[in-house]
């Protein structure tokens, strides 16, 4: 028993702040948690959401968790995820968005949902429209976990450079006016 244990200890945490830039650079075994429940305000009677991700990931090829809530009742209320180079979005539904991340660098990743579905923005231009996907604000309660999933290894490599949620739908306009904000200010 002693042998299939050793040796006692897990692995370190490998996030750490960016060296030039405002954000955190996740590494091979990389996870940061929120310290307590995290809620959109007005999530129960909230029709629609945005939200709003900067991030370059490691590896375009790489299948991972980026984002994810958790609740002990509900372990995966809502994932997004890197997969290959497309970017998947779970809850209990399924949405693939093919080619998302075809390219090297940095991405802003806007994701808005409301009554019509849900549109995918890449850098402040549509993406991706799936009208029979939804996202809801209530599945964007319990613990924010970034950089990993809850309950499995599946840690995401790269760099995370903000990241915000609107208890709303964005418009066009405001996804490009903050696209434009985000990456050149």
């Amino acid at each position: 028993l002693t042998l299939g244990l050793w040796p006692f200890h897990s692995p370190e945490n490998e996030v750490a702040w960016l060296a030039n830039h405002n954000g955190l650079q996740f590494g091979r075994y990389g996870t940061v948690s929120s310290s307590g429940t995290f809620r959109i305000a007005d999530a129960e009677s909230g029709a629609s959401v945005s939200v709003e991700i900067w991030l370059e990931p490691l590896r375009i090829w790489d299948s991972s968790t980026i984002l994810a809530f958790y609740t002990p009742g509900n372990p995966s209320r809502i994932a997004l995820r890197q997969s290959q180079a497309g970017l998947e979005l779970t809850n209990t539904g399924f949405l693939f968005v093919e080619n998302a991340f075809h390219r090297r660098g940095p991405l802003f990743l806007t994701i808005t949902s409301g009554m019509h579905g849900t549109t995918v923005y890449r850098d402040g231009v549509v993406f991706s429209t799936q009208p029979r996907f939804r996202l809801f604000p209530k599945e964007f309660v319990g613990r924010l976990v970034l950089g990993d999933a809850p309950q499995q290894p599946d840690s995401w490599s790269g760099d995370l450079r903000g990241l915000a949620l609107y208890g709303g739908e964005l418009t066009a306009a405001q996804v490009l006016r903050h696209y434009e904000t985000w990456t050149r200010l």
